[in-house]
């Protein structure tokens, strides 16, 4: 009797959707996968990263470790391009991936807008590295302050208003109020917490009453939320908006959104926005047996919206 092969399948990406992806296939395929880090990330939790509410070990698993249970293999490495004639997809490592289904599950990562300054100056919030070094700087920038016993006051800002960046805020003003205050209390009480959003309220994909009460519970945080502001530069010291004055910030966090991971446009498929784009079962459209999912996805709703960069979307797409 002739044993059959099973398939081969690479994904892109170890986060969310490619590890859920992977969990599912199981033992009926030939599965590896694919990432840049030998880790996933749990990137909701980042923020307590950020302000020391949790260490950076505990927002990251080994992939090899999530893979063992029915014998996935990991290739560290980024893809650079895909032979879609043959069927093979090439890493930075100048290694070779045949497959018979590729899937594309590479993620996110921080869209700037256009905004002049944000990657000189802003400091992201999409990895661990990242979140340690909000955490670093911030913590610097406290030190510093310690040594005055006047009226200097340090001010951090984050851009964009929603849930990252409403997280974010609300736990750097519990850092201020707590263990902040604890250690020196008059340079604490000379930090201010800045919240800036373009739009009229800030989490605008919930409902206006949820966006007011998040509103007033970051006001008795002490946080100062600014809407309908609109950031047309960062600089080293301060935000300039495009109406008012501008906005004083020692320590900038730009969590105002999220595109497709460019690397995906190595890869050859048809993009839209900077998404993949994909049918309605996940597969890219005219490239049989190569498949997106997740953020990199470019998966739409009946209205024709793409659908939103975040975890339940995935897990839905995974079930």
């Amino acid at each position: 009797m002739i044993k059959r092969r099973k398939p081969r399948v690479v994904i892109l990406g170890g986060g969310f959707g490619g590890l859920a992806t992977a969990k599912a296939l199981g033992d009926n395929a030939d599965i590896t996968v694919v990432d840049r880090h030998n880790y996933q990330t749990f990137l909701p939790l980042l923020y307590q990263v950020s302000t020391a509410g949790l260490a950076a070990d505990h927002v990251a698993y080994p992939i090899r470790g999530a893979l063992r249970s029915y014998n996935g293999k990991f290739r560290m490495g980024s893809p650079i391009s895909v032979d879609h004639k043959n069927k093979t997809v090439k890493l930075d490592s100048s290694e070779t991936l045949e497959f018979d289904h590729l899937i594309v599950a590479l993620g996110s990562a921080t869209a700037d807008f256009g905004v002049p300054g944000v990657i000189e100056h802003g400091l992201g919030m999409k990895s661990v590295n990242e979140a340690i070094t909000i955490r670093a700087e911030v913590m610097r920038r406290f030190e510093d302050l310690c040594r005055f016993e006047d009226n200097t006051r340090l001010s951090i800002a984050v851009v964009g208003g929603g849930p990252t960046g409403v997280e974010m805020a609300g736990a750097l003003a519990e850092l201020k109020r707590g263990p902040l205050k604890n250690d020196l209390a008059h340079a604490a009480e000379h930090m201010d917490i800045y919240l800036i959003e373009a739009g009229p309220r800030i989490l605008p994909m919930f409902s206006e009453k949820l966006s007011a009460r998040a509103e007033s519970d970051l006001h008795k945080l002490g946080v100062f939320v600014k809407t309908n502001t609109s950031v047309r530069e960062i600089k080293s010291r301060q935000i300039i908006v495009k109406t008012g004055e501008p906005i004083p910030a020692e320590v900038t966090i730009w969590a105002a959104g999220v595109k497709g991971e460019p690397t995906a446009g190595l890869l050859n498929l048809p993009i839209v926005g900077t998404r993949v784009d994909t049918d309605e079962n996940l597969e890219v459209n005219h490239y049989p047996n190569i498949w997106a999912i997740g953020d990199i996805a470019g998966l739409t709703d009946e209205k024709g919206n793409l659908l939103p960069m975040v975890a339940p979307v995935v897990h839905q797409q995974c079930a």
